[in-house]
């Protein structure tokens, strides 16, 4: 069996060759997946600096890239002549990285990994310091089933960085990486103490946002735009380099009612972004909606009328109905994914009521009435 690890040219070579071995060990993708890929890679002429990011994440130098790729297939070749039996390619890229963190050690390059630091690799992004996509997927489903059980409120927001593939072939692999460790710092220091942020996979990160209703998840997700377009990326040698973002967002219960649809939606929204110029954050608006009405009135008996509910966190602000002058009511068309909904009138920011135009009526808990919307 070969025991070299001919990806190491310098101690840097060596810490990057590790940094790729480790996103194959510790990434989303699966053994077929990453094997996949890399016999279609055989024989062609694709970048393997792109075919390392599509599979951990991480850009690196073309060459590094190609010499720990051929490694890999020659190591994963000798273990399984050695052992006479089928070999993952991951548990091959997980003994090559030990082979050559042995070797950096030896070098005085780097020190003995802790059992700590190995866990953390598992559910931290190694690049960001964020929490990665199988830390990401476990929180997200954790909250949904929070959400559905409890009938709380959760937003969604993806974030993509525009026009990545163009800083790293204007300014090299090290740019890219520092301009995805500038958003992921920008997104830890903006969101709040109860939300989470990771890095969601490749220029891709997401954030949760639980106990968010969606005007005020609107008002989070165009703050988070507004702040990496004010800050630009100080680039050494280059200078200030402005980033932007595009951003797609979805709201629980209102959007989606399960973990699937709710990605869906996010996704749809983040890629209209992307399609209207980027730079943008846009909105999952669900295909059916409901129209809701007070009156009519001889006059305008209130100055406001606000539909409050489950699916906005009953706050007093959102959903206020247009006063019709025509016909001398109080109407608003509420976009929601189909469902049943509770919900009360709030009378000019003080008297609470049930629809009296909806008889359909269910017990609040705190001896009133809701009225009960179903969306269809």
């Amino acid at each position: 069996m070969h025991s070299e690890v001919p990806m190491v040219s310098s101690s840097s070579d060596g810490l990057t060759g590790c940094e790729l071995l480790r996103g194959l060990v510790f990434g989303e993708k699966s053994n077929s997946e990453i094997q996949a890929r890399l016999d279609a890679l055989s024989g062609t002429s694709e970048s393997v600096q792109g075919l390392a990011f599509e599979l951990t994440g991480l850009t690196v130098p073309e060459d590094t890239a190609r010499a720990v790729f051929k490694s890999l297939a020659a190591h994963l070749q000798d273990l399984r002549a050695a052992l006479k039996r089928p070999i993952g390619v991951r548990t091959a890229a997980l003994d090559l990285s030990d082979r050559l963190e042995s070797f950096l050690r030896e070098e005085g390059v780097v020190r003995e990994l802790s059992h700590e630091s190995l866990v953390r690799m598992a559910f931290v992004d190694y690049l960001t310091g964020l929490p990665n996509f199988r830390s990401l997927s476990e929180r997200f489903e954790s909250e949904i089933k929070r959400a559905q059980r409890y009938g709380r409120l959760l937003s969604l927001i993806m974030v993509d960085l525009d026009g990545f593939k163009a800083i790293n072939d204007r300014f090299g692999h090290l740019a890219g990486n520092a301009a995805l460790k500038h958003v992921a710092a920008l997104l830890r220091n903006f969101i709040r103490e109860t939300d989470v942020t990771g890095r969601y996979g490749g220029d891709e990160f997401m954030v949760l946002l639980p106990e968010t209703a969606k005007h005020m998840a609107e008002g989070l997700a165009e703050g988070i735009r507004a702040s990496i377009l004010a800050t630009p990326l100080n680039l050494k040698g280059h200078g200030p380099l402005p980033l932007t973002i595009s951003l797609g967002m979805a709201s629980f219960p209102r959007d989606a009612r399960t973990a699937a649809t709710l990605m869906a939606e996010a996704d749809g929204a983040l890629y209209n972004a992307k399609r209207a110029g980027r730079n943008q954050a846009c909105f999952s608006r669900p295909k059916t909606s409901a129209v809701l009405s007070l009156g009519p009135f001889a006059a305008q008996t209130y100055h406001c009328v606000h539909v409050i509910g489950d699916f906005n966190g009953w706050d007093r602000t959102a959903e206020p109905m247009t006063w019709d002058p025509l016909n001398r009511y109080f109407a608003i068309e509420l976009f929601l994914a189909p469902g049943k909904y509770q919900y009360k009138l709030l009378l000019d920011k003080e008297e609470v009521t049930s629809d009296p135009g909806n008889p359909e009526l269910v017990d609040d808990g705190f001896g009133g009435r809701n009225s009960v919307l179903t969306v269809s």
